[in-house]
């Protein structure tokens, strides 16, 4: 990886799939880049814009890989995608408890997202509709874990000039139509948001502790104590903490 950024000042940006920063300068000129952020990754490079004059240049960027593209030997092309800088903010909601239900939300990537997938008739990896997914965690008290994910895409909107925007993904009429969306629930269930989402597992994990550090004290050791009873194949009665203080007071 090259140089950290604090990735949430992004706003707008370009990700290309198997082209170096040294690939984009020889093919489109130093000057088409100038005065963007550079992140170098494995798979792929993004040139990220965090204000006004970043974003012209990378209006400048795509009409220049364009015409590079239009004339490149086939197989020289160089393949990208621009998106949004993903909306954090607006989608993160510290753990709180409200109406006896702990809720959080938050997003599984931040910064320019550059998304995707392995074709398996040419046998490498091809870019497709920038993606992130918002996850919710809902933790009644006294009961279990809920995770609700759902998908959205960066895409043009033609209603509006063509200008991106972030929009939850449908599914095609053929796969039932509806929204991109999954609730897990059980011993599991982080997993399958893992392998979901691809969030960062030890982000996901703290997350969770958030969660539960927001529990009232007594319901925590209740949950905790039939969690463990659970995995030792036992189930235990926890005694609700309001009879045993009066059954202790009737003691006395």
């Amino acid at each position: 990886m090259g140089k950290r950024f604090e990735i949430t000042e992004f706003v707008l940006g370009i990700g290309t799939l198997g082209a170096t920063k040294a690939d984009v300068v020889k093919a489109v000129g130093e000057d088409a880049i100038a005065g963007l952020d550079i992140i170098e990754g494995r798979h792929y490079t993004t040139f990220a814009a965090k204000d006004v004059d970043g974003v012209k240049v990378i209006d400048n960027l795509v009409t220049a890989l364009k015409k590079y593209n239009r004339v490149a030997p086939l197989g020289y092309q160089i393949v990208y995608s621009v998106s949004l800088a993903v909306p954090v903010e607006a989608n993160t909601h510290e753990a709180e408890l409200n109406g006896g239900v702990v809720r959080s939300s938050f997003t599984s990537c931040r910064g320019i997202p550059t998304t995707t997938r392995f074709d398996h008739e040419t046998s490498k990896f091809v870019l497709t509709t920038p993606t992130f997914w918002i996850i919710e965690i809902e933790l009644p008290v006294g009961g279990e874990e809920k995770f609700t994910v759902t998908k959205f895409g960066c895409k043009p909107n033609r209603e509006n000039h063509g200008l991106l925007e972030w929009k939850p993904i449908r599914r095609s009429e053929e796969k039932g139509g509806g929204l991109v969306s999954f609730t897990y629930t059980g011993e599991e269930a982080a997993d399958k948001v893992e392998k979901t989402t691809h969030v960062n597992r030890r982000f996901l994990d703290d997350k969770v502790e958030e969660v539960k550090a927001e529990l009232p004290r007594d319901a925590w050791q209740n949950t905790l104590a039939r969690h463990v009873m659970s995995q030792m194949g036992r189930t235990v009665a926890v005694a609700d903490p309001d009879e045993v203080e009066a059954e202790e007071s009737a003691n006395v």
